[in-house]
């Protein structure tokens, strides 16, 4: 009798054991496919960075301005595109119209952002002549100067664009950059095809 209580026990602690490792190796399983599929990836996607044109057009936000005063209220104004015209050698703007904005939210709608932009990366934005999709916001009551809320750069001669980060966590000229083949042309050609 001792000795099948003896095995009894001896049964009942190798049952515990083995649930107790299950769990752990459940646990662990989950939280590696958790990491796998969940974590950050350091990648963007250009339609998490920019804004949707859905939402321009009914954008409001608050902006602290500090020594006590109360949020400054901003709503959409605009967008243009600003380019150097070679044949006229100077600076054009041209403004976007919302249905030209989503076909170039359209344009985009693949985009990845690289996972690394180094030295090399940013230094074809140094360009003198880039291009820039701007989107400008204007103080509401309409008591202040219009200010870029949002800027797209776009370099001649290159696949990259880069996207202005806005967020509780990006600092002011903190960059998405992306690669798309031949997003320049693309945008000079949608933007400017108005003045064609």
């Amino acid at each position: 009798m001792a000795k099948k209580k003896e095995t009894r026990k001896r049964s009942d602690i190798r049952d515990f054991l083995v649930v107790l490792l299950s769990g752990v190796v459940a646990a662990c399983v989950l939280v590696g496919v958790m990491v796998y599929f969940y974590s950050p990836s350091g990648r963007y996607h250009s339609h998490k960075v920019l804004l949707a044109p859905e939402v321009l057009a009914s954008m409001v936000y608050s902006e602290p301005q500090g020594g006590g005063l109360p949020p400054a209220r901003h709503v959409f104004q605009d967008v243009d595109f600003r380019y150097f015209d070679k044949l006229a050698s100077r600076w054009k703007t041209v403004k976007v119209e919302p249905e030209v904005y989503q076909r170039f939210w359209d344009l985009i709608e693949g985009d990845w952002s690289l996972v690394t932009a180094d030295e090399t990366v940013a230094a074809h934005f140094r360009h003198p002549h880039p291009a820039r999709l701007t989107v400008w916001v204007r103080p509401d009551p309409a008591n202040g100067p219009v200010k870029a809320f949002q800027e797209t750069y776009f370099v001649p001669d290159s696949d990259l664009y880069r996207v202005e980060l806005k967020g509780t966590t990006a600092a002011s000229g903190e960059w998405a950059y992306f690669y798309h083949p031949a997003i320049y042309e693309k945008v000079l050609s949608l933007f400017t095809a108005s003045q064609q």
